[in-house]
């Protein structure tokens, strides 16, 4: 019980949902905004074509980063994180940002293949969203693997 209200807890107070939110939130107040930007797709602007493979950039940053969040240092480091009560929390957190940053990730393919037929306002927000979402993900898994060096180097014996 006290893992699923921890997994509950990492989704509904994370970034990625305050992220989510204000796109939400413009979505409803500005739609031009996503509009504009899904008109730059459909006009099949160089930039454009290859803006989408940013959520897999990140994708792949978040993937190689996660194993440095798992098993950071050696083995005699890595074993004080290991054994350290609440390391399931960590795991757990990769994996919400791996899933997030995949499907972040499939949405930019939506858009590769979908773009002609997808409304603009559509395209816009899937492309604000994924771009955004995956970048914080790598953003904080990068910050989040080099602070537990940081202090496995701090704290090993």
């Amino acid at each position: 019980m006290r893992r699923a209200l921890d997994l509950l807890r990492a989704i509904c107070i994370s970034v990625e949902l305050v992220i989510s939110l204000a796109l939400l939130a413009t979505y409803i107040l500005k739609p031009t905004i996503f509009v504009q930007i899904g008109h730059q797709f459909k006009n099949n602007s160089e930039v454009w074509k290859f803006l989408p493979t940013l959520p897999l950039l990140f994708a792949g940053v978040a993937i190689k980063t996660s194993a440095a969040l798992r098993s950071p240092a050696d083995a005699k480091r890595n074993k004080i994180l290991y054994e350290w009560p609440d390391y399931s929390r960590i795991i757990d957190r990769v994996y919400i940002g791996i899933s997030m940053s995949v499907a972040s990730a499939a949405g930019a393919v939506g858009i590769w293949i979908f773009a002609v037929e997808m409304p603009e306002i559509l395209l816009g927000a899937i492309f604000l969203a994924s771009v955004s979402i995956s970048g914080a993900i790598a953003l904080s898994f990068t910050v989040s693997s080099h602070k537990i060096k940081e202090l496995l180097e701090k704290h090993a014996e």
